[in-house]
């Protein structure tokens, strides 16, 4: 009989829907698909949706039927299921061996699912491993659990291959209607023309193929990790093996600065502290102990007996057995979550794709008029064939690929020279439309290390700001205090840190131990402190530590002239109670109750602000030190330790609140410190801050979840896969949500996000590389500019794009007009070089200073609104009216010609190239802001572009290539005159700039 408890329901509230966890879900896909199907088959059940990532079972049913039947059916499909529990096995074809089943050796082996190991006493997890603490494994059967259970490594993503990403790139409409074109201009004789169509699209699918592949490969790379070597027990002996070769039942050894190397059930600890903030992004070491843990609803954070995979060991020691490896392991789930997490198709990409698909629903019906007229004309079919897709083709502009690859190129040079890289293609523009910011505290906000940042001693508070202590707003020398001067003693004397010097760095310092015992270290080294003197002249003679029931912790030093100093560090108020004096600044005076009633002040002043406090005091033993009973010590002060803010966060908050853009911060840590982080970086700006605690999201249905986030600024004790929902309810809202982060546990909702942003230099390898954008000096300050920048880009792009269609729309439209004239001669498609360099100068405008003024961009609308389509259109009709007018002054004096054929398409060339002024400073209609600043790259692409085309028109080589008539300096004359009249036309029409409401259409 399955266990209830391996069904569990989450939310049974609403009838006829249930969501349960299932133990042995998560990261099964197999179980997945067996659920759904099975389910699926009962007439009661409407839809079953399982998933893999979180672990849920979500059941529509009749509303009759009750969740406890549901519940039964689910257990009747676990029942007879290989995958239960969630610990997958390899097969190996029914062997035993060394009396394990190979087919089964979870049941063999009595392993139980994660959730349950916390509740295991030391001696039942070491019964369920069939292992001894003492004697570990023996070498024949940690190999032959090798081989059941498989290498200790974590899942790779499934990647495309070669064949596919180069078959992918063909999937762009315009490189389809172009590579048609091509072959019917190669059929028709064309041969210039189809070889130059055809070099536009090799190009732009090698570079689609080169970035596509290099990506895939980057991803693959970066989930290859390399698990660590351990030192376990094997054979009564403590030897080093590899971290692939970790199994189930071995006995981890655990000192400081090892890395865990697979998920164990700790079974032995003393003064045991692991750094969990890249799993869980709690910034404080937690405390490990060995015991048993009575509640069975222990979150990951509280689980304080597990050792997790890639944690730190930073203090004590202790011995822990495995019971997860690889896969099966809370980093391999992390690694599965981001995996099967993929990322969200971006916005603008949908709206080119929209684009072109509207664009060529226009092409069509403009294909079947050219075919329909030139058939009546005369033409024969492939040729009035050509002239038709031809002006399909030109609809949609060729460039709209490689126009939206180089405005992104332009803006990530920008930001590259600012720290900044962008490693994805739309990611810029996305975020100029991101509305949510979703901040990590941890290595994000706050600089991901511990520091002293207060002090209060001698009934001062002191600062320490920029690595200098400041009293009353001044620098100051803590040496030449004396109750300081005492604190940095005790501070350095009562630690465990080692100073070590870091090989071929030029013995350079490095400090190893826990982070706040690190931090009271580096506060001696700011204050100028002898720290290698003191550790000289005062012997260690013995250590108390912190346990449970006493929260501090006491050394005994012998100092030179034969006394021994006993310091003390610990809880406050408890150090306080074993004082009845204090250090004062001149020397050692009474501690009156005034005076304990203003530390304790100061104790609560600090620790709302967010800060970890210490008390430390101290005693001078002549002869026996008596440690008991703890009295008769000198108080000397407050230490207030926490995780600095990074330099321009709070002025960030601001810029970001004033570009409309709401700030939210996820974090691990509890709610306390994550709401004064929050107050000291006005995250809220101004508004009344609501905070929403972890405990109440098993609580939450999805739909509850999005209504309630609406009204949310601070989420605490948050694991990885809450991160991830909370970031699909925004986005289910509604919301472009950025998704700041730097751990492993950041991995999936950065993944998840419209846009991720990790930190260079304190991210993880797993963040950055799932990330969109990296912040590579791990300047957040930098975040605004790339707001603006991607704000700029999307203005740009508007503009880029509008100039290429009306350019288009203006070639198509005299195409069809000489059609219906019977204009005999159509000159080869060459022209699109001549407009490609204005059309990309427009690119080139830099964000103005109004750029974080407005509110972000709308990705939801469609990219042109009606009012901007009319424009376009117009523009389009006065360039080919200009056209049109050449070509009758052309035939009044040469008739139907190539003469006046040619001083139409060269009006036509040279009034889109200055076309491209009118959309950069008058056009409003793609693009509503005036440039701030000079575009050099503008003037430089019009002065080319003119250049190519009068080359072409003079060269005789040249026009005979081309297959362009040689034209007269009256017939040139007539070209000046038409294409000034319509770039004229076009920069005073009032109705191109008209702005207003309209309904989006494109």
């Amino acid at each position: 009989m399955i266990p209830k408890q391996w069904t569990t329901p989450i939310h049974v509230l609403i009838n006829g829907r249930a969501r349960y966890k299932v133990l042995g879900l998560r990261g099964c896909s197999t179980l997945k698909e067996r659920l759904e199907t099975i389910l699926a088959f009962h007439d009661d059940i409407y839809k079953a949706s399982a998933s893999t990532i979180t672990g849920n079972l979500l059941v529509i049913f009749h509303p009759e039927k009750l969740h406890e039947d549901i519940a039964a059916l689910v257990h009747d499909i676990l029942r007879n299921d290989p995958n239960v529990p969630a610990l997958h096995h390899r097969g190996n074809g029914g062997r035993k061996t060394d009396g394990i089943d190979i087919k089964e050796p979870e049941k063999n082996l009595g392993i139980s699912t994660a959730e349950d190991w916390p509740h295991l006493a030391e001696h039942e997890a070491l019964f369920k491993l069939q292992v001894s603490a003492d004697q570990g494994l023996n070498t024949s059967n940690a190999g032959q659990r090798l081989l059941i259970f498989g290498p200790n490594t974590l899942p790779l993503p499934k990647g495309r291959t070669r064949v596919r990403i180069f078959w992918e790139q063909f999937h762009a409409l315009p490189l389809i209607l172009l590579s048609v074109e091509s072959a019917l201009a190669l059929v028709t004789g064309a041969a210039v023309e189809a070889a130059v169509v055809a070099g536009v699209v090799a190009v732009n699918i090698l570079v689609g193929y080169w970035v596509d592949s290099r990506t895939q490969r980057t991803l693959i790379d970066a989930n290859r990790k390399t698990m660590p070597a351990a030192e376990v027990i094997r054979d009564g002996r403590t030897i080093q093996v590899s971290g692939e070769a970790l199994v189930p039942g071995d006995i981890l050894v655990l000192n400081p600065g090892v890395y865990v190397g697979a998920d164990s059930r700790i079974i032995a600890a003393v003064n045991l502290k692991i750094d969990e903030s890249l799993l869980t992004g709690e910034s404080i070491p937690v405390d490990k102990q060995s015991r048993a843990l009575a509640d069975r609803r222990q979150s990951l954070f509280e689980r304080h007996n597990i050792a997790f995979m890639g944690t730190l060991v930073v203090g004590g020691h202790g011995l822990a057995v495995v019971f997860a490896t690889g896969e099966r392991a809370e980093y391999g789930y992390m690694q599965h979550l981001m995996i099967e997490t993929l990322p969200p198709r971006t916005l603008m990409t949908d709206k080119l794709h929209d684009l072109s698909r509207q664009l060529l629903h226009v092409g069509a019906w403009i294909c079947m008029a050219a075919f329909g007229l030139g058939w009546i004309r005369g033409l024969g079919m492939l040729p009035a064939l050509r002239r038709a897709v031809a002006m399909t083709t030109a609809i949609i502009p060729a460039g709209l690929p490689s126009t939206a690859t180089a405005n992104l190129a332009m803006g990530i040079h920008r930001l590259a020279g600012q720290r900044v890289a962008v490693r994805k293609l739309y990611a810029l523009e996305t975020l100029g439309a991101v509305r949510i910011i979703c901040f990590d505290k941890t290595g994000t906000i706050t600089r991901g290390r511990i520091s002293v940042l207060r002090l209060y001693a001698g009934s001062r508070q002191v600062k320490i700001r920029d690595r200098k202590f400041i009293a009353d707003h001044k620098p100051i020398n803590p040496l030449q205090d004396d109750a300081l001067r005492q604190l940095v003693l005790v501070s350095v004397l009562c630690n465990e840190s080692k100073i070590e010097r870091k090989p071929d760095t030029h013995h350079r310092m490095m400090l190893k131990g826990s982070p706040t015992e690190k931090a009271l270290l580096f506060m001696g080294f700011l204050a100028k402190a002898d720290i290698f003197r003191i550790y000289r002249t005062h012997a260690l003679k013995q250590v108390v530590h912190r346990d449970e029931i006493r929260r501090r912790m006491i050394t005994v030093h012998l100092a030179e002239d034969g006394r021994q100093i006993v310091s003390v560090k610990g809880d406050p108020l408890e150090v306080l109670n074993m004082c009845g004096q204090q250090q004062g600044d001149a020397g050692v005076i009474p501690l009156s109750e005034s005076d304990r009633a203003a530390i304790e002040n100061e104790n609560d002043d600090m620790a709302a602000d967010g800060l970890r406090v210490l008390g430390l005091a101290y005693k001078i033993e002549h002869e026996t030190v008596r440690l008991e009973p703890e009295a008769d010590y000198i108080w000397i002060g407050l230490v207030g330790i926490a995780e600095p803010i990074r330099k321009g966060v709070e002025h960030l908050m601001t810029e970001l609140h004033e570009a409309g853009i709401q700030t939210v911060m996820i974090t691990g840590d509890q709610n306390l410190t994550a709401t004064a982080v929050a107050g000291r970086i006005g995250l809220t700006g101004g508004r009344k801050m609501k905070t929403l605690d972890s405990s109440r999201f098993d609580s939450l249905d999805s739909r509850l979840l999005q209504a309630l986030i609406q009204d949310v600024q601070v989420f605490s004790r948050v694991n990885p896969s809450q991160k991830l929902e909370i970031v699909r309810a925004y986005r289910k809202a509604g919301y472009t949500v950025a998704m700041t982060g730097d751990g492993i546990n950041d991995g999936p909702a950065l993944r998840a996000a419209d846009i991720g942003i990790a930190m260079g230099i304190s991210g993880t390898d797993v963040a950055r590389e799932v990330a969109d954008i990296i912040l590579e000096d791990d300047d957040l300050s930098n975040l605004g500019r790339a707001v603006a920048a991607g704000r700029t880009a999307h203005y740009n792009l508007k503009k880029s794009i509008g100039y290429f269609l009306s350019s288009n729309f203006s070639e198509t439209a005299l195409a069809l007009a000489a059609i219906a004239a019977g204009v005999s001669g159509q000159p080869v498609r060459l022209n699109i070089l001549a407009d490609i360099l204005p059309g990309l100068a427009l690119l080139a405008d830099r964000p103005g200073t109004d750029a974080l003024s407005t509110l972000p961009v709308d990705l939801r609308n469609p990219l042109f609104s009606g009012n901007e389509v009319r424009g376009i259109c117009k523009a389009s009709a006065v360039l080919a009216a200009g056209a049109m007018g050449a070509y009758v002054l052309g035939a009044i004096r040469h008739g139907n010609s190539a003469r006046s054929v040619a001083m139409a398409m060269e009006t036509l060339t040279a009034g889109k190239i200055l076309h491209a002024l009118n959309c950069r400073n008058n056009f409003s209609g793609v693009g509503d802001r005036k440039p701030s600043r000079r575009n050099r790259w503008m003037g430089m692409a019009i002065m080319s572009s003119f250049a190519l085309q009068w080359g072409i028109l003079l060269t005789p080589g040249l026009r005979r290539l081309t297959g362009e008539a040689r034209l007269g300096p009256l017939d040139l004359a007539v070209v000046a005159a038409t294409t000034g009249a319509g770039y004229l036309l076009n920069s005073w029409n009032p109705k191109l700039n008209r702005q207003g409401p309209d309904s989006n259409v494109l």
